[in-house]
């Protein structure tokens, strides 16, 4: 049940504008200007609808990318978005349990 109402609280912080995890646009990785957690998170929307349940910004090599988890009524999908781009480089659903 608390899980419930942390994403509930997580979604209406994104649905009102507000920054997920405290990141903001001026952020930047090295050399490369970053995009936020909450653009991370409405370009994962963008290709599906459900409830969140992890945002996290993930550090491998020279490349950094937001982890986005989503949960459907069906299915749950997770999206790696990348930092700098904005764009999704990787993408996989699997079947809610």
């Amino acid at each position: 049940m608390k899980k419930n109402i942390f994403i509930g609280a997580v979604i209406t912080a994104a649905v009102s504008g507000a920054a997920v995890a405290g990141a903001s646009n001026d952020q930047t990785i090295g050399e490369h200007k970053e995009v936020s957690a909450y653009q991370a998170l409405q370009t994962a929307f963008s290709h599906v609808e459900g409830f969140v349940k992890e945002v996290e910004l993930s550090f491998e090599g020279d490349e950094n990318h937001y982890e986005v988890e989503i949960e459907s009524s069906a299915d749950e999908y997770e999206f790696h978005v990348d930092a700098a781009s904005g764009e999704v480089v990787w993408q996989d659903s699997s079947t809610a349990s």
